[in-house]
C-alpha cells in the first residue's frame, strides 16, 4: 500500500516503533505523497507506556516538528508532522481504542496541542486545496479556527478559555496583547476558506502570526516549530 515515496519511512516505522516486544505488528493503513497511516497493534497492558513516549520517538528518529495531535475523530490516535524529502508528510499512528488507554486521554488540550491541531489541519487544507473540495476545506478551515481559539483562550484570556468565542472579546480587550490578538483573529475568522494555493498561504500566515504573538507571552516554546512550517510552506 506503500507509494515508492513513503516505502523508505514505513520501513523505519516498522522497525522502530514496532521495535518493543509488546507490539505484534506495524500495519500499513494508507499512503500517498502528504500523508502516512499505520496500525500500530500493541499489548493493552503496553499501550500507555507507548503513547507516553510517542512523541519523544517520533521527534528524536524522524524529527516531527511538534508533539502528535491526538485526532477524536479516529479513535486513539496521534498525528505527526515529519519532515521528509524536502516537504512535510503526515504521519498517523493508530493505536485502537484500548480502555487503559482511553482513561489517560481525557484534560483539556495543552497550547503546544492546540498548535499541533492547526499545522496538521493546515496541511491537510492543502490536499483539499489540490483536489478542489472546497467543503472539505471549509471545515477543516472551522477546526483551525476552534484551535485557534483554544490557544488564544489558553494563552492570552486566561480564564476565557471555557467559553470558548463567547468570553474572548472583552477578556482580550482588557490588554494591549489581547487587543492586538483581536485584530487578528479578526482578519483568520473574515477569511473565507481557500481556494488556491495563494489564498491558503495566506491562511497559513494568519494562524502562524496567531501562533508567534501568544506564544512567548505564555512562556509556550513555538518559535521552532514555527519557523519549520514556514520553511515547507513551498510543498502548497
Amino acid at each position: 500500500m506503500s507509494t515508492p515515496t513513503t516505502v523508505d519511512i514505513v520501513d523505519d516505522l516498522a522497525a522502530i516503533v514496532g521495535g518493543s516486544p509488546s507490539v505484534s505488528r506495524v500495519q500499513p493503513l494508507t499512503a500517498d505523497h502528504d500523508e502516512l497511516a499505520l496500525l500500530v497493534e500493541v499489548r493493552d497492558d503496553a499501550a500507555a507506556d507507548l503513547w507516553s513516549v510517542l512523541d519523544l520517538l517520533m521527534a528524536a528518529e524522524f524529527g516531527a516538528i511538534l508533539p502528535g495531535w491526538r485526532d477524536p475523530a479516529d479513535g486513539v490516535e496521534r498525528v505527526y508532522l515529519v519532515p521528509w524529502r524536502g516537504s512535510l508528510l503526515r504521519v498517523r499512528l493508530h493505536l485502537g481504542a484500548t480502555q487503559p488507554l482511553l482513561d489517560l486521554l481525557s484534560g483539556e488540550p495543552t497550547a503546544t496541542e492546540y498548535v499541533a491541531e492547526g499545522l496538521v489541519l493546515l496541511h491537510r487544507m492543502a490536499d483539499h486545496v489540490r483536489a478542489g473540495r472546497f467543503l472539505a476545506c471549509h471545515a477543516d478551515l472551522e477546526r483551525v479556527r476552534r484551535a485557534v481559539c483554544g490557544l488564544v483562550g489558553l494563552t492570552v484570556a486566561a480564564g476565557a478559555e471555557s467559553q470558548g468565542w463567547y468570553g474572548l472579546d472583552d477578556a482580550l480587550e482588557a490588554t494591549p496583547l489581547g487587543r492586538r490578538c483581536l485584530i487578528l483573529l479578526r482578519d483568520l475568522l473574515s477569511t473565507p476558506a481557500p481556494e488556491s494555493r495563494t489564498e491558503l498561504a495566506a491562511v497559513v500566515d494568519r494562524v502562524l502570526d496567531i501562533v508567534a504573538l501568544v506564544g512567548r507571552p505564555a512562556g509556550v516554546e513555538l518559535a521552532g516549530p514555527v519557523d519549520s512550517f514556514r520553511r515547507y510552506l513551498r510543498i502548497i
